[in-house]
């Protein structure tokens, strides 16, 4: 089904490339206008959707963030349809001021289980990501598993993931255990609450890893969290919404695991810094980011139920960030004045797109 709709996705910062795997089937030729948003109630299930009995497989949907790289999500969904051994039943695709080449795309490949979505504003990875999960919840799925454009859906990590939810008890999240060629690296992103990647070497033993949030690149969302009720905070609008939202998982009595069973590569370039005859890496973001990685932090800290320790967490990333940019960054005065607005309107309490990018 094709949906257009009225408001705003941004640019995702993961970079993995596209290989996938999936199911045939198709997209209904319909065009719909929606404008939905994002579930902050119990979201109902679509007329005849129906979970699956206890000894049924669970459904699962894949659902992809874009902004107008229509050739990267072509390729997935390509490479979906002609796996054989699909856990999919639906895939959603959720756009923003979208050219109109995946609609079409979908239209003539007839894949009746795609659902495309296309707003007409820019409405950030944050909204993306919400909108996404309750399109899932709303179809009657089980789980959600969250690629960006650039992310691989293979279905073996699928499969893994699936496997060691098996019988765990309110669980929210699965994440893969991700392999970094560049820093050859394991990131356990979440293993500690801080907010920044953690990475080591040596994979971890047994086969959950308990953590508080992952990157929702490639995450295996449980949809029960969002039918009662939670969602990523869509006003951050870009940065952070998914260590936010696996904080929202941990406060409401939901687990979250590093499945170590399932691998995924994630093939991110990282800058390397020379200092005192050691490698710095840094991810090489573009100068506004700055903004939202300060606001955000500053808004989740400040919204109600943080523990103190998540709060001073908080206040040592904003100082790595700052010390990192004197170091190592270039256009340091661009980003030492988003760094202080970012501050600046975090205390505010403003959301959702600043003015930049």
């Amino acid at each position: 089904m094709m949906w257009a709709a009225h408001d705003a996705t941004s640019i995702f910062d993961f970079n993995a490339a596209t290989n996938a795997m999936n199911q045939k089937a198709s997209i209904e030729k319909s065009v719909e206008v929606a404008q939905s948003p994002v579930a902050e109630s119990p979201v109902a299930q679509s007329p005849g959707a129906q979970s699956p009995g206890a000894n049924a497989s669970p459904r699962v949907c894949l659902v992809v963030a874009t902004f107008r790289h229509d050739e990267a999500v072509e390729a997935t969904l390509r490479a979906v349809h002609e796996q054989l051994d699909s856990p999919f039943f639906k895939i959603i695709v959720v756009d923003s001021q979208a050219t109109g080449a995946l609609s079409e795309l979908i239209e003539r490949q007839g894949w009746r289980d795609v659902d495309y979505i296309s707003f007409a504003d820019n409405v950030g990875s944050a909204r993306n990501l919400a909108e996404r999960l309750r399109l899932a919840a709303r179809s009657g799925a089980d789980f959600a598993y969250a690629i960006n454009h650039d992310g691989f859906a293979d279905c073996v990590t699928v499969h893994a993931l699936l496997e060691a939810a098996r019988g765990l008890e309110r669980v929210g999240a699965l994440y893969p255990l991700r392999y970094v060629p560049s820093r050859d690296q394991h990131d356990l992103t979440g293993a500690s609450a801080m907010p920044l990647p953690f990475k080591g070497r040596t994979p971890p033993a047994g086969d959950l890893v308990p953590v508080d949030w992952g990157s929702s690149n490639q995450a295996l969302y449980a949809l029960e969290p969002i039918r009662r009720g939670l969602s990523p905070w869509s006003e951050l609008w870009f940065g952070w919404e998914d260590m936010e939202y696996g904080w929202q998982l941990r406060q409401h009595g939901y687990s979250q695991f590093i499945a170590t069973r399932a691998r995924a590569v994630d093939t991110y370039e990282y800058g390397r810094h020379k200092v005192l005859g050691r490698t710095v890496f840094l991810s090489d973001k573009p100068a506004w980011y700055a903004y939202y990685l300060v606001r955000n932090l500053v808004l989740m800290a400040r919204r109600g139920g943080q523990p103190r320790f998540y709060k001073l967490s908080v206040v040592f990333r904003v100082a790595l960030e700052i010390a990192s940019t004197t170091l190592f960054r270039t256009r340091k005065t661009t980003r030492y004045r988003l760094l202080l607005r970012g501050l600046l309107d975090g205390l505010r309490n403003k959301t959702g797109k600043g003015d930049v990018p």
